[in-house]
């Protein structure tokens, strides 16, 4: 599962922390990769991401991520990937404030 964090946190290693509170929700598997940068289109947003091996159905997955916001977006074309955004119409909640945006695709590594 690959891992796209953008939060408004006051750096990068608060944002990864972040993230990984968000990975915990998920069944334990290995970390295989950590990266993070400031955000370039936003100030004081960061960017963090990571991919996490793990084996978890479809319906495990979507379970997890009502824990993380109440509003997904699953694009027809990329049936794998689920984004939550606050720029969602509507508004959504997710379980931090901080949080800008979220991304998770799944798939094998």
């Amino acid at each position: 599962m690959h891992f796209t964090l953008f939060s408004r946190t006051e750096n990068l290693a608060e944002s990864k922390e972040l993230l990984n509170k968000i990975i915990s929700k998920f069944p334990a598997g290995e970390i295989i990769d950590w990266g993070g940068e400031a955000y370039w289109k936003i100030e004081g947003v960061f960017e963090s991401c990571a991919e996490l091996k793990v084996r978890i159905s479809e319906q495990e997955c979507k379970d997890i991520l009502k824990k993380i916001c109440d509003i997904w977006t699953r694009y027809e074309h990329l049936s794998k990937e689920f984004l939550a955004s606050e720029t969602v119409e509507g508004g959504c909640t997710f379980f931090d404030k901080r949080i800008v945006m979220v991304i998770v695709r799944l798939g094998e590594i």
